[in-house]
């Protein structure tokens, strides 16, 4: 599990096996907390997949959970090697609210894009 500001040790293993310094956290689902249908959802998931291949890093499935529970968990991507600022504008392009990134020091930082 992610947390943001919460050194994460199963994402330094992560670093280690794909040899990368660097992560993001980003979904296509429910752009800016607009409740989409799944044929949606899921055809904007595949264009995340398809952006985040061109950058060439790993993306692996994931899946965001809202702790308070307050908004259902939607279906993720943890893009391995992904730039921050590839990410910001990939979120951005998905019209996302926020994503999680993390650099070399594995603590996840929630970054606000609205």
């Amino acid at each position: 599990m992610l947390t943001p500001g919460r050194a994460s040790p199963e994402l330094r293993r992560l670093y280690a096996r794909y040899g990368v310094a660097s992560a993001a956290f980003v979904t296509a689902w429910n752009p800016q907390s607009e409740p989409a249908d799944d044929a949606a959802n899921a055809t904007a998931q595949i264009a995340l997949r398809a952006a985040l291949a061109t950058h060439g890093c790993t993306a692996l499935e994931a899946f965001g959970a809202d702790v308070t529970g307050r908004w259902p968990g939607e279906p993720s991507l943890l893009a391995m090697g992904l730039a921050e600022s590839d990410a910001i504008a990939l979120g951005r392009r998905f019209r996302q609210n926020a994503i999680l990134i993390a650099g070399p020091d594995a603590v996840p930082r929630l970054v606000l894009l609205r």
